[in-house]
């Protein structure tokens, strides 16, 4: 069974071991940080839930293999799908059954594999280690459907039901029939071997799939005004600067906001009149000649958010702590290039210090602002004639 029906690929007996090492309290926790309270006879309640499901999985199954999932989800309402279904923030896991949302990564990809407009037909790649196949890349399951459901479906407050996503466009990736996959890092890693051999193999691009909070929001239809300035912009560092915004990916927006700065090195490297100069030491003179230190202080006061670059990291080392009295402007181009460098060089580190594609993105996520805010002063002050 693949696609829709992939989750037939449960084993039953290990569904039933899965469940019956269920946590109790990692489902009061996950109920309560959504309802937000703590109310001594629900807690009693929920774990009574949990022994339920549980001792319906002790019960003995002459059913069709596959099936025995079916009777054991019809007691389990959201939260609970919610609080054991999901892996991840995209990826479904039930025990020998693995589900990662995925999207093809470019137009030639997805017309190998989706045919039709609005109402679609999808192809499949079927995927076998030593012979057995193994994995699907394909049409989303039931239980996909199930474990993110609030991601597809937003209930209105008149009852009415809206689709803030479109699941028949998605493709998802099921991994089953694997004894040894026993963590989420094992099966991470056999995600990101799939999607490299189906590109190196087959030609076919995928990428790693997220779901965005803003795609659950109604949305405003908000009027604005802008006033053009009178500033003039280089043409190049200007494209760097808006290319950032062609992309969702940190690691991308970040390197773009940097070029613009990065554009000026040689004008810069010109001016210092040292042969010998650092990348490091150009940034640092072309912040100092575009910056007001007054100015960048009070951007890091306009909001508690922007605060967050003072606060020391002890993971990252190239996360260099602001410290917003003296030496400001170098501070900040340590940051920056220490950053940079982190996302452009690739070197072994230890504890993934370096930033590595979709293993610390949302640290990078908070990095964004303030690069993005130095680029554009670096831009509209126009530093550094030919």
């Amino acid at each position: 069974m693949i696609g829709l029906y992939g989750h037939r690929n449960i084993d039953d007996n290990k569904l039933r071991e899965w469940i019956l090492a269920w946590d109790e309290q990692r489902y009061v926790d996950y109920v309560f940080s959504v309802v937000k309270g703590n109310y001594e006879e629900l807690d009693t309640v929920l774990r009574q839930h949990v022994q339920l499901v549980k001792s319906l999985a002790t019960r003995e199954w002459d059913g069709e293999k596959g099936y025995f999932f079916d009777s054991v989800i019809k007691p389990m309402n959201q939260f609970m799908i919610n609080c054991y279904f999901r892996a991840s923030s995209s990826i479904a896991s039930v025990a020998n059954f693995h589900e990662v949302l995925i999207e093809p990564s470019d137009y030639y990809t997805m017309k190998r594999l989706v045919e039709g407009f609005d109402y679609v037909r999808k192809g499949n790649i079927y995927i076998s280690h030593d012979d057995e196949l193994i994995a699907n890349i394909g049409t989303m399951s039931d239980l996909f459907w199930h474990s993110f459901y609030d991601e597809y479906i937003l209930h209105g407050d008149i009852g009415d039901v809206n689709h803030t996503r479109n699941n028949e466009q998605d493709l998802t990736l099921q991994i089953w029939n694997l004894n040894d996959l026993t963590d989420i890092n094992e099966l991470e890693e056999l995600v990101e071997k799939i999607l490299y051999e189906c590109s190196v193999e087959l030609g076919l691009n995928f990428k790693r799939a997220q779901f965005d909070d803003f795609q659950k929001s109604v949305g405003h239809s908000n009027q604005y005004s802008l006033e053009l300035s009178k500033n003039s912009y280089e043409r190049t560092p200007l494209q760097y600067f808006n290319f950032a915004n062609y992309t969702s990916i940190a690691r991308h927006k970040y390197l773009a906001y940097y070029q613009v700065i990065e554009f000026y090195f040689i004008r810069a490297r010109k001016q210092i009149k040292l042969a010998s100069t650092k990348e490091l030491d150009l940034v640092n003179y072309i912040l100092n000649t575009a910056l007001n230190e007054d100015e960048v202080r009070g951007w890091f006061y306009f909001n508690d958010e922007n605060r967050y670059y003072t606060t020391p990291n002890d993971k990252y080392s190239s996360m260099v702590t602001i410290n917003l009295g003296e030496d400001l402007v170098e501070q900040l181009a340590k940051h920056v290039y220490s950053i940079r460098c982190s996302l452009v060089h690739s070197k072994e580190s230890l504890n993934d210090a370096n930033f590595i594609p979709n293993l610390n993105d949302i640290v990078l996520d908070k990095e964004i602002a303030l690069i993005k805010f130095l680029a554009s002063k670096v831009l509209e002050n126009g530093i550094l004639s030919n």
